[in-house]
């Protein structure tokens, strides 16, 4: 019998000698053009992610700058800004000249250290185990221009089409912004005080979306009589309809089961039709967020 024994080996392994890494930087102004007084935002980035960034711990680029010139010759300087995990920064600007503006971007060099220049968390070796290769290589400077248009007359912001007047459904379309006024969403605590939906109004005529048959009840009949023979729901110690869920337009809710609210399917439906999208045995969950 053939016995082979395997060393673990490191994943990644810095350059020896350093590498020396061209980068492209990138920069965009929007909306151009704009009018005097409005603001712009402003975007900057570079080709290369800082290899050992995950979640917040790892590199950052450091130093980035935006040079402005106003139509005037008159400059000044925007930053130094850190980078996002994906190489990027942005801030807004507001311009107050008519004419146009020339904004340069200024990435310089950058050592890669594997630790976040902000916060000082090193890189997770789970996260970022062949950035780790590139740690102490230098990022090489780069630069991007472009160019803001500037007038006398703002800029007028995209229609907003009105409030509905007759029956809807969601999803609502993405451009109707001020419908957000009467769609608003409430994710409901714990506090048996937190009951109220407190950024929108509900619907303002009587309707009856759907129904679905919760739990068994009633009278038994036969030879049973008076309160012997009505069903015992379990109220008094397992409350139902405990945590629901509402999100999108659909219900998710704990299916009850004898007496344990929690005891059946865990179930998705349509909250206009009623329709049961799907059931899972296996989950339970007492809360959801639109993430």
């Amino acid at each position: 019998m053939l016995t082979i024994t395997l060393n673990a080996m490191p994943l990644a392994f810095a350059h020896d000698p350093p590498w020396e890494i061209p980068t492209y930087a990138y920069i965009a102004v929007s909306p151009s053009p704009v009018g005097v007084g409005q603001d712009t935002f402003v975007f900057i980035w570079v080709d290369k992610v800082p290899p050992t960034a995950g979640g917040i711990g790892g590199d950052r680029w450091t130093g980035m700058t935006v040079v402005i010139t106003k139509p005037d010759g008159t400059t000044e300087t925007k930053g130094p800004y850190t980078s996002d995990a994906t190489s990027s920064a942005a801030f807004t600007y507001t311009p107050n000249q008519v004419g146009t503006y020339k904004f340069v971007f200024n990435f310089p060099n950058n050592v890669a250290t594997g630790i976040n220049p902000t916060n000082g968390i090193p890189y997770d070796p789970a996260v970022a185990m062949f950035g780790a290769a590139y740690i102490n290589d230098t990022y090489l400077a780069s630069t991007a221009t472009t160019t803001l248009i500037v007038q006398d007359e703002p800029v007028l912001e995209p229609p907003t089409y009105p409030l509905p007047t007759e029956y809807w459904t969601r999803p609502i379309e993405g451009q109707n912004t001020a419908w957000s006024t009467i769609a608003s969403n409430w994710l409901g605590g714990g506090n048996i005080n937190d009951r109220v939906q407190p950024n929108g109004v509900a619907p303002n005529s009587p309707h009856v979306m759907w129904t679905k048959p919760l739990t068994a009840g009633g009278i038994v009949g036969g030879t049973f009589q008076d309160n012997v023979g009505v069903y015992y729901q379990g109220l008094s110690y397992e409350g139902r309809w405990g945590t629901p869920i509402i999100i999108n337009g659909k219900l998710y809710y704990d299916t009850p089961l004898s007496d344990d609210p929690n005891d059946g399917a865990y179930t998705c439906v349509d909250l206009r039709t009623g329709e049961t999208f799907w059931t899972n045995t296996d989950i339970s969950p007492t809360f959801g967020q639109l993430y």
